[in-house]
């Protein structure tokens, strides 16, 4: 009887754990909802290979008291841990290199080649391990109002979130994808959660807030926040440039093509 591949992982946040690559029954979830276009559907496709792949945790990390029994909660875990998972996923059960169509800017359509092994990987601090362990909020101080905001890392809980304010935001795509990580903001009010100076809620606030303060709690998260860097960049013929987001790009990003050959991962 053959016996899938067990494959040993480090997550971003130090989580440590093996899975196991990806069966034909992966093969037929995949299959499902090959072509679809909605943003939950792909997300929820996503937490089903993860769970269905998924062995055991080796070392807790910071999910120590959120994994308590042992077993891997997506929910709770981060979604820069999640993003990772998934690559690696694919890397060992399909191979890293990844193919797809793709446009520059000059308008020229071409297939583009991105090694998924290449990706960016930034890991959790020790510091801000031990503070999403605690409450997972951080703080930052913006220049320009002088208020104190505290925030936190997205988890596999908001990501519904994410994929809605994507989908139906997009007018207020900055606003709402802040509104989704700001849990305190100083001088509101606790009990009517408006501030006290302005009577605006938190969405409201962040709407009104400078370019600049906007931009130094990206930056703030930006600091902290663990996992993969899914953009990756393409060459035209042309010699234009262009940024994908390669999860995005392959729509075959979990479906084997025989007729090409990839580079497979080693073991």
């Amino acid at each position: 009887m053959f016996t899938p591949k067990t494959v040993p992982i480090r997550f971003p946040s130090g989580l440590r754990g093996e899975f196991r690559e990806m069966l034909v029954s992966e093969e037929d979830l995949i299959a499902a909802t090959a072509g679809s276009q909605k943003s939950r559907e792909r997300a929820t496709l996503n937490d089903r290979l993860l769970g269905a792949c998924w062995l055991r945790i080796t070392e807790p990390g910071p999910y120590r008291q959120k994994f308590a029994d042992g077993k891997l909660d997506l929910g709770k875990m981060l979604i820069g841990d999640k993003s990772h998972y998934l690559v690696q996923l694919r890397v060992e059960s399909l191979g890293d290199l990844l193919r797809f169509q793709t446009q520059c800017g000059r308008g020229h359509r071409y297939e583009a080649q991105v090694s998924l092994k290449a990706l960016d990987l930034k890991p959790l601090t020790a510091e801000a391990a031990e503070r999403f362990a605690q409450d997972r909020l951080f703080e930052v101080r913006l220049p320009r109002t002088g208020r104190q905001v505290r925030f936190a890392l997205l988890i596999g809980e908001d990501q519904m979130r994410v994929e809605d304010a994507l989908t139906n935001s997009k007018d207020e795509l900055s606003s709402e994808l802040l509104a989704l990580r700001v849990r305190e903001i100083e001088g509101f009010d606790l009990k009517t959660g408006l501030d006290a100076e302005t009577n605006l809620d938190i969405r409201g606030f962040l709407k009104r807030l400078p370019t600049f303060d906007a931009t130094a709690l990206r930056d703030a998260i930006a600091d902290v926040e663990p996992g993969v860097d899914l953009e990756a960049e393409s060459t035209c013929k042309c010699g234009s440039i262009t940024t994908v987001d390669v999860t995005e790009a392959a729509t075959d990003f979990f479906l084997p093509h025989t007729r090409r050959k990839t580079s497979l991962a080693k073991s």
